[in-house]
């Protein structure tokens, strides 16, 4: 849509809590470590690289995640999709959080890897436990507003977790992931996709028909034209 994103806490808290919009990882994951802050937990911002290959010489950070200390060492992150619909222990294991198997692993080269997976190819990031400050984010989030390659600006996407299903819209696909099976739709027309994106997701966006020749297009490079 061409508008900007900052990782200013009152930008994003107004987004987020009085427009009832989404974000990405460092709006989502920033609002809830200073929510849980005033709620008294001790909470570190880590860093992450999604998609990265194990032993892979730069470590290009592009994900915010979030550790919490109770009486163990907790994964925290409302902002990667998400497989993760509550925390879960930063020590290698897996668990099931329907419709996901969701798990961290050590790797041979010294991160840590998180990884969601229902069907198909699991998701990742790697990390480490040293901690950031919101600042360390500062040029991953003008590269991947402004990197024509970026994915945020190649494709549109909202999703939602719910407690047993992910709803999944990436330009017009429209995916409800659920455990048994994952239900597809293609958008044909402008109405169903904001149809979509208003009962689906709460969103009332009726300028995201002034885009709708780029969904178009962009579908097309990716799947063809039939």
């Amino acid at each position: 849509m061409g508008r900007r994103v900052t990782l200013s806490l009152e930008d994003i808290f107004k987004k987020v809590v009085e427009d009832h919009r989404g974000g990405w990882c460092f709006e989502l994951n920033s609002l809830f470590a200073w929510a849980l802050e005033q709620l008294g937990f001790e909470v570190q911002m880590l860093a992450g690289q999604v998609g990265r290959q194990e032993g892979a010489p730069v470590f290009l950070a592009n994900h915010m995640l979030l550790r919490v200390d109770l009486d163990e060492p907790l994964l925290v992150d409302v902002g990667f999709g998400c497989g993760l619909a509550r925390s879960i222990p930063l020590l290698p294991g897996t668990q099931m959080q329907p419709p996901y198997d969701v798990s961290v692993s050590e790797l041979s080269d010294g991160y840590l890897r998180y990884s969601e997976h229902v069907r198909g190819e699991p998701a990742t990031y790697d990390f480490t436990l040293e901690p950031v400050t919101t600042s360390y984010f500062d040029d991953a989030c003008e590269r991947l507003q402004t990197d024509p390659e970026s994915p945020f600006l190649r494709t549109l996407t909202a999703q939602r977790r719910e407690s047993h299903q992910h709803l999944v819209l990436r330009g017009l696909v429209w995916r409800v992931i659920g455990q048994e099976r994952t239900e597809e739709q293609v958008f044909a027309s402008q109405e169903q996709l904001l149809t979509c994106l208003n009962e689906a997701y709460g969103l009332d966006m009726p300028e995201i028909a002034d885009i709708w020749p780029d969904l178009l297009r962009r579908h097309e490079e990716l799947f063809g034209s039939g």
